[in-house]
């Protein structure tokens, strides 16, 4: 996947994947899908796309509601 269609395809997969478990609201899921996307974007065939802070965000909101639920036992 060096090139640059190929790397905009995957990152269409994973934005995706975010709306996906955003619109389930499986929080766990969207800290995984983080960690993913962080090591695809680090890895000798990714990239960091322009957008890349729509997933850190999902990802700290993620947290703060799993935090949050955990607090409120």
């Amino acid at each position: 996947m060096s090139d640059y269609a190929a790397m905009n395809a995957k990152v269409r997969q994973f934005k995706s994947r975010l709306t996906r478990l955003k619109n389930k609201g499986d929080d766990a899921g969207i800290l995984k899908l983080w960690y993913e996307f962080q090591e695809w974007c680090e890895s000798p065939e990714g990239m960091w796309p322009d957008n890349w802070s729509n997933w850190q965000v999902a990802a700290e909101d993620a947290q703060w509601r799993l935090d949050r639920a955990w607090k409120t036992w």
